[in-house]
């Protein structure tokens, strides 16, 4: 495949049902712990109006995402979703650099991310980018949750 220049935008409004198919996707990993998909479009339309999502776009089509939320000084990124087809190619390095660029650019001194305990891959990627646990929430279960599960808080100083 040629190496084709990511675009870097903020989503609009027609992106959503895109989006939440590029999100499901991504998450699918997590369907063996939930019975339901990571998020629907009344989901994702409520992220747009919180926050910013930041899509990585290549020849026309969503590659990656990534949901950003600014906090007073705290900068908060989470959804990070990569196409399975894209994966392997560094998109989510680059989305995850971007978003760190957005919260300096804020004027944000901390990045934050959420991550769900049970993906016990996620928080070694996670400290070799800079960031430290510094605890662990558990969020009100949901009915859909094969099993109780807890989120592990992370930050990286900007």
């Amino acid at each position: 495949m040629p190496d084709y220049e990511i675009i870097f935008r903020t989503a609009t409004a027609s992106d959503a049902e895109a989006l939440v198919r590029l999100i499901n996707r991504a998450f699918a990993i997590e369907l063996k712990f939930f019975s339901t998909e990571r998020i629907d479009l009344p989901g994702i339309l409520e992220h747009m109006k919180k926050g910013t999502i930041m899509v990585a776009e290549e020849t026309g089509k969503l590659a990656g995402c990534v949901y950003l939320e600014v906090r007073a000084e705290l900068s908060y990124f989470g959804l990070l979703a990569v196409d399975p087809d894209q994966q392997g190619r560094g998109i989510g390095l680059k989305l995850i650099d971007a978003a760190e660029s957005f919260g300096r650019d804020a004027g944000c001194t901390v990045m934050q991310i959420r991550i769900l305990h049970l993906r016990t891959e996620l928080p070694p990627f996670y400290e070799k980018l800079g960031y430290t646990v510094l605890r662990n929430e558990t969020p009100p279960q949901i009915p859909t949750a094969y099993q109780p599960y807890q989120f592990i808080l992370m930050e990286k100083g900007l």
